[in-house]
């Protein structure tokens, strides 16, 4: 690319390029870096509720300078609870990434697709760390295209036997069943409520969108693992004391959502609950899972190292295949 172009890549050649599999790999280097002191991030309050205080409307930016790929970028995300009514995504974002020397743009790029790659990706590897090993059987709360995902990226990690799935839309989680049991050649079933859904589970995955706890704390079996990566929104606030580890995705990210809360329906919680952060545990500073009976969560609302670096990664592959369209910008 000459200084001054642009490549622009759409949501169809990114995911043309990118594997689940090349996705979780890059998120366990990001991890490892962030704990290696290899990452700079700026964690800014969202802004929110422009129109309607009763919706949730938020834009976010998440920049990021990624030391080992010598790239800097941006996610600015955005999300809205009016999409549901013109049948839109909830979220959507776009990434630029810039040379780190002359801050000089070089692509733009959908970043919905990255989001919800990336998102199960750090989901992954948090289950990784802290999941047991022999996981099989897979908890699925939410089957839009965060919870299909998030069925990608653990079954890079495990072998899967079995996977339950739940949906407010019962017509969703059904068909969800079907299409992705096709995919992936699994034994899926779908169940009426997210109770059902949990029993004898390895892991729960959230991959939800609602304001309150679906999940409750009781319903979590010993030597569980949840990701939880909208944090307590979706998910019991009492399990943040109970879990026998509480992991957050980044201490600096996440710590700023915990006693501070700046949107109204994240819960208050408190930092003295937290194990670890799990670059900490990446890294070796602190053990992940000890015990086949803990019962293991990490919260994360996600940041912008994953998005830079998978976008990078995405960026590569594209020049590699002459994908994308060039811009001129000066």
């Amino acid at each position: 690319m000459k200084t001054g172009e642009i490549l622009f890549l759409n949501g169809d050649e990114i995911k043309s390029v990118l594997t689940m599999k090349d996705v979780v790999e890059t998120c366990d280097a990001v991890i490892k870096w962030i704990g290696e002191g290899k990452v700079v991030q700026e964690h800014v309050v969202p802004i929110r509720n422009f129109f309607e205080e009763k919706k949730r409307m938020i834009a976010l930016p998440h920049p990021a300078y990624v030391k080992p790929l010598n790239v800097i970028g941006n996610k600015w995300g955005g999300g809205s609870d009016v999409n549901f009514e013109k049948g839109l995504p909830w979220g959507t974002a776009e990434i630029t990434l810039n040379d780190p020397i002359t801050m000089i743009p070089f692509t733009i790029m959908d970043g919905t697709e990255i989001t919800t790659l990336r998102t199960a990706g750090h989901a992954a590897i948090g289950a990784k760390y802290l999941a047991r090993k022999d996981s099989e059987i897979i908890s699925i709360i939410g089957c839009g295209f965060i919870g299909q995902s998030h069925l990608s990226a653990m079954n890079e990690l495990f072998k899967i036997k079995e996977v339950r799935v739940f949906d407010i839309k019962k017509e969703k989680a059904k068909e969800f069943a079907e299409r992705m049991g096709k995919k992936f050649n699994l034994n899926i079933k779908s169940f009426d409520s997210a109770q059902e859904a949990v029993k004898h589970a390895d892991i729960i995955c959230m991959a939800t969108t609602s304001t309150e706890p679906v999940l409750m704390e009781e319903w979590i079996e010993p030597g569980c693992h949840v990701a939880a990566i909208y944090a307590f929104i979706d998910l019991d606030p009492k399990f943040s004391k109970k879990a026998d580890k509480w992991v957050l995705g980044n201490w600096e990210r996440d710590s700023a959502w915990i006693e501070k809360p700046s949107l109204p329906w994240v819960p208050k919680l408190d930092k003295k609950d937290v194990y670890a952060d799990l670059s900490e545990i990446a890294v070796g500073k602190k053990p992940g899972r000890e015990k086949k009976t803990e019962r293991t969560v990490v919260s994360h609302l996600g940041m912008g190292a994953f998005d830079v670096a998978v976008g990078y990664q995405a960026y590569k592959l594209a020049v590699e295949k002459g994908l994308g369209v060039k811009l001129k910008l000066f």
